[in-house]
């Protein structure tokens, strides 16, 4: 196919399980869009066929990105948990953790914003504008706690330090991107890291 006639040039990465701490083989696929012009994207797809993008060469500290992951799964839970709705009375008849009706009599169907049980997590999820703190590795600044990260392992490479929360289990695939909600959010220089915690987390 002629380049010219090119709306989008994507790249098909995939992720190193070996350097993670969990023993896994199998690696995760992802296809990326390119931004800029065709010619940019494809000059940028070629000079990079087979080698490895690290993190530190994609983003910056102190930027801000978005997360994208799959949240822990909860299964099937109730009302209650699932919504986080009242507690009937405790002289309701049919139990107290459950919602109080389905809806009225006309139109006769159950609407949509009606409370009831089902699967709650194992969504995807997008958290927007989360500050990196740190891009670093482990050879330049220590952050493995002491006996591990439980249920992970040691982190054996490179690492990303977020300022607040990430929406998945600590084994799942996190996917960051630039945010594409700035608003007030603005490039400021990348924060002062005085300490890390490298206490046990097994008590």
């Amino acid at each position: 196919a002629k380049l010219s006639t090119a709306t989008e040039i994507r790249v098909i990465v995939y992720t190193q399980a070996k350097e993670t701490g969990l023993g896994k083989k199998k690696p995760d696929v992802l296809e990326i869009p390119l931004g800029g012009t065709i010619e940019e994207q494809f000059n940028f797809a070629a000079s990079n066929l087979g080698k490895e993008i690290k993190s530190i060469d994609v983003f910056k500290g102190g930027e801000f990105v978005d997360v994208h992951s799959v949240t822990k799964g909860k299964g099937f839970t109730g009302d209650i948990k699932r919504y986080g709705i009242k507690l009937a009375n405790h002289k309701s008849e049919f139990g107290v953790r459950h919602r109080a009706t389905m809806g009225s009599i006309t139109p006769a169907h159950v609407g949509f914003w009606v409370c009831q049980p089902g699967q709650l997590g194992f969504l995807k999820r997008t958290e927007y504008n989360k500050q990196i703190l740190k891009i670093s590795n482990v050879k330049d600044m220590k952050v493995n706690p002491v006996s591990g990260i439980t249920h992970y392992g040691l982190v054996k490479g490179d690492y990303i330090l977020i300022s607040g929360s990430v929406p998945a289990p600590k084994k799942r695939l996190v996917v960051l991107s630039h945010t594409i909600r700035p608003g007030k959010v603005r490039f400021t220089q990348m924060p002062e890291l005085t300490s890390i915690s490298l206490r046990s987390q097994q008590g």
